[in-house]
């Protein structure tokens, strides 16, 4: 039996803030912020960060998934 995968949505965006800039990388409930003081900085993390993907044991990790964002009310769009 092949080893189970779940699709990944890695959802990426640049808040601003008190004059600095915030990555954010948010994967299922997990994020991680970073604070920069150019959106040139912030925009170089969030490209750090590959596009959605499938991860699992038996999916390399150069395979890519369409993009699934869940919005506040929980729906996926």
């Amino acid at each position: 039996m092949l080893g189970k995968y779940e699709p990944v949505a890695y959802d990426k965006y640049i808040l601003f803030s008190e004059g600095l800039f915030i990555a954010v990388i948010r994967k299922g409930s997990q994020a991680v912020s970073f604070i920069r003081d150019t959106l040139t900085e912030a925009q170089a993390i969030l490209d750090c960060y590959p596009p959605d993907v499938f991860e699992g044991v038996d999916v390399p990790w150069s395979v890519f998934y369409p993009r699934r964002r869940l919005y506040a009310t929980g729906q996926e769009g």
